[in-house]
């Protein structure tokens, strides 16, 4: 029809490129890296709040100490 404008190239439901055929699967390199990423930053936080629990269980016993002793 003359005067109308053709649809814009995404909306005839054609896959131009192959990601888009795949479903967006692909990710390359970022994802393999990006779950072990996670899972260190995860294992780090986990390390760090032993470390704090374990120096505030450490203090309470030495407190508990001054307190059976006398000091």
């Amino acid at each position: 029809m003359p005067g109308m404008r053709p649809p814009p190239p995404g909306a005839r439901g054609e896959s131009h490129n192959a990601e888009a055929s795949k479903g967006g699967m692909g990710g390359g390199v970022m994802a393999m890296i990006l779950p072990i990423y996670a899972v260190g930053i995860v294992i780090y936080l986990l390390y760090t709040a032993s470390k704090v629990w374990h120096i505030i269980q450490h203090q309470q016993v030495k407190s508990a100490d001054r307190v059976a002793y006398g000091l």
